[in-house]
């Protein structure tokens, strides 16, 4: 096995020294992957505070709200009383049905 980014495995060693090469790149790639999940979970941490951070400031994440449709409240009506069908409503209000399942769903 050759890795580019570790010089020693790179080195060509005599057969009798292969378990040489080997040993010594086992501990390289431990030592690597060590040094690599140290960083990630630095990484974390310091965006962990920075959501705290941001949350104590007020700060808003995420996608910004959509707004109610104009006359969202007059279809609503029709469909609960059953004088609307949702397909209707969806046409006439012109959103996606996923969005307005997930109106009805809230109001």
């Amino acid at each position: 096995m050759k890795i580019l980014d570790i010089p020693t495995t790179l080195t060509d060693f005599p057969p009798e020294q292969a378990w040489v090469l080997e040993m010594i790149n086992v501990i390289l790639i431990e030592v690597l992957g060590a040094i690599a999940e140290n960083e990630r979970n630095k990484i974390r941490a310091r965006q962990r505070e920075g959501i705290v951070a941001a949350k104590k400031k007020n700060v808003r994440f995420g996608r910004p709200p959509k707004s109610l449709p104009q006359n969202w409240q007059k279809i609503l009506e029709e469909v609960r009383c059953g004088n609307k069908k949702p397909v209707e409503a969806v046409r006439k209000l012109g959103i996606s049905r996923s969005y307005f399942y997930k109106l009805y769903s809230d109001n």
